[in-house]
């Protein structure tokens, strides 16, 4: 991870995960869900897509997510 994104990370108290296809499989995303995990930070998971439950990665399926994959209403 790059010096300023790494310092933003630790200073920020909110993380939103949005969950997606795309966000399950980057490694890019795992890092920064495992690194929010790892300094105690408030994580907001939102699906914003149709994803497997097996597809999110291990260190965040224990985290209640806010359904967004409905948003006509």
């Amino acid at each position: 991870m790059n010096g300023l994104l790494n310092k933003v990370l630790k200073t920020q108290i909110t993380f939103f995960y949005f969950i997606s296809p795309h966000s399950v499989i980057s490694d890019y995303c795992r890092r920064e869900l495992e690194h929010a995990l790892q300094y105690h930070k408030r994580i907001v998971p939102l699906l914003i897509a149709t994803t497997s439950a097996t597809e999110i990665p291990v260190t965040g399926r224990h985290l209640q997510y806010i359904d967004f994959t409905d948003n006509t209403g």
